[in-house]
């Protein structure tokens, strides 16, 4: 937890992993990251994880991770896979010019769930559910996307499973990664071939 410090991680400069990490910072920043190129996996983020990256060069991965408090990119690229992202948008602010959001769950957000006013992203196979907007922004790809409940087993409790029959079940990118069980990528941090519930 953050306790009197207003970042739960913070990381300076270099190459990071955060890896099966559980950080709670409500009202402030779960992950503070300047200038360092990396990975979050398989974590559970309360409070905004905050990026300030050098330059476009700088790349962020996220994949299989619940953030609430959602996300702000400056000046680098991120890779965002398989995650969810509830209770505040994610914000690319001169994000790099390739940056992905695909297979991701953007729950109960209110106005736009992505903000990317500033750059190109390409936003494909993700399920947004309770959400003002999908996008801001007219640099915005648009391919596969659901607005439905994934349904996922108990969300109030951090349960994200997708119960049987739901409509994110193999509604990842065709293109993805398959699952472990080498089904079509489901969307949302048990989905793809490395989850929140194994593959590892």
């Amino acid at each position: 937890t953050c306790g009197a410090e207003p970042h739960g991680v913070q990381i300076d400069h270099g190459a990071f992993l955060v890896d099966r990490t559980d950080v709670s910072c409500p009202g402030a920043n779960s992950v503070y990251n300047l200038h360092s190129a990396g990975r979050v996996q398989r974590s559970n983020l309360v409070g905004r994880v905050w990026w300030v990256g050098e330059d476009a060069g700088d790349e962020m991965i996220v994949e299989t991770t619940w953030m609430h408090g959602g996300l702000l990119d400056e000046r680098g690229t991120l890779e965002l896979r398989n995650s969810i992202v509830t209770g505040a948008p994610l914000v690319l602010d001169l994000a790099g010019t390739s940056s992905v959001l695909e297979n991701n769950v953007f729950r109960a957000i209110p106005g736009c769930a992505i903000d990317g006013a500033s750059t190109f992203m390409q936003v494909r196979n993700d399920a947004f559910f309770q959400v003002g907007r999908r996008f801001c922004g007219p640099d915005a790809s648009d391919g596969g996307n659901l607005d439905v409940d994934c349904q996922h087993v108990d969300p109030q409790n951090g349960d994200w499973r997708l119960q049987p029959g739901s409509p994110c079940i193999d509604a990842g990118n065709p293109g993805s990664d398959p699952d472990v069980d080498g089904s079509r990528n489901d969307i949302g941090v048990h989905g793809g071939p490395m989850t929140q519930s194994g593959g590892w």
